[in-house]
């Protein structure tokens, strides 16, 4: 019987070990102290920089940084489409500009869903971001595009579903083969006005459920079963 116990056990604790596994695809709360999880990109990289710096939380975070004109920088990470995938992140960003001399002369900070199909070609996005001017949030909406604006200066705890980001666009949902994740800042301007543009981004994933909490739930459950068998036995 303890035979039978203990394979019953070991056979529930692999299965659940590897349900868990499978549902993180990816996560990342920095504390590594690189960008190593992530596809750096972005004009004037000489110039603009994407690292991570303790937060005014206390913890380590991606941080994006530039300033200037014409310019961005941005950190990206491509998941296979899952209608089914949920986005968790905490974010914050800042904009800042001297006088605009045309509303199209614009910064902006936030994060992008974009859908790419087969050729990595983008079928539609949806955008959270803080700008220096409403021209994005008002010229930038098409069908296959939609645009949130977001508040500065405070953190964003972001609970985003495939299902409800594909909401606010229309794209042909069976082209869609990856979901990309980006964080960005960005110019439109040159030579003027200068723009400066900045973003924190910490505990990033899309699981509900880290694993060593699952794990721990297991353990717990495993060690009362085994807890009641014995005291069973004693009686």
């Amino acid at each position: 019987m303890k035979l039978k116990l203990v394979t019953l056990i070991i056979v529930v604790f692999l299965f659940t070990v590897a349900h868990a596994t499978a549902s993180i695809v990816f996560y990342d709360d920095f504390e590594n102290g690189n960008l190593d999880n992530w596809i750096i990109g972005g004009r004037q990289l000489g110039t603009h920089t994407a690292n991570v710096v303790t937060s005014d939380t206390g913890s380590l975070c991606g941080h994006l940084y530039q300033r200037g004109a014409f310019s961005e920088i941005n950190i990206s990470q491509n998941f296979s489409f899952d209608p089914n995938d949920s986005f968790y992140f905490d974010m914050k960003v800042n904009v800042s500009s001297t006088t605009p001399p045309a509303s199209n002369y614009f910064g902006i900070s936030g994060v992008t869903f974009n859908f790419l199909d087969q050729n990595d070609s983008i079928l539609g996005s949806v955008w959270y971001i803080a700008s220096t001017t409403d021209y994005p949030s008002t010229n930038w909406v098409i069908p296959s595009r939609s645009v949130n604006v977001i508040s500065e200066n405070v953190w964003h705890n972001f609970e985003l579903d495939t299902l409800s980001l594909l909401s606010q666009i229309t794209v042909d949902q069976a082209e869609i083969m990856k979901t990309q994740m980006l964080f960005e800042t960005y110019s439109s301007t040159w030579p003027w006005p200068t723009v400066t543009a900045e973003l924190w981004v910490d505990n990033v994933s899309n699981s509900p459920v880290p694993i060593p909490g699952a794990v721990w739930l297991l353990v717990s459950g495993l060690a009362g079963l085994v807890g009641t068998r014995i005291r069973r036995k004693k009686k």
